[in-house]
């Protein structure tokens, strides 16, 4: 079963696998992926490891290594 009000979650496709996301957990994701441009901003060596990959998955796990939590779905997003 999924918790939470019909219509009130997102399915995310990705090239690993679907699952379920509901709309809380999306918001919370969309502000992480905030963060991380923000840290990008002010982290040159951020910025150039983020520049020398091609896709937002690939951006995505870069963000993961260093604690962030988004999907490169949710990073294409905003």
């Amino acid at each position: 079963a999924i918790d939470g009000a019909p219509g009130d979650h997102l399915i995310i496709k990705n090239e690993k696998s679907d699952y379920i996301q509901s709309s809380r957990q999306q918001h919370m994701s969309i502000e992480e992926v905030r963060r991380f441009m923000l840290a990008i901003r002010t982290d040159k060596s951020l910025f150039e490891k983020v520049s020398d990959v091609a896709t937002a998955n690939e951006i995505a796990a870069i963000a993961g290594d260093i604690g962030f939590n988004f999907t490169g779905a949710e990073l294409k997003s905003i």
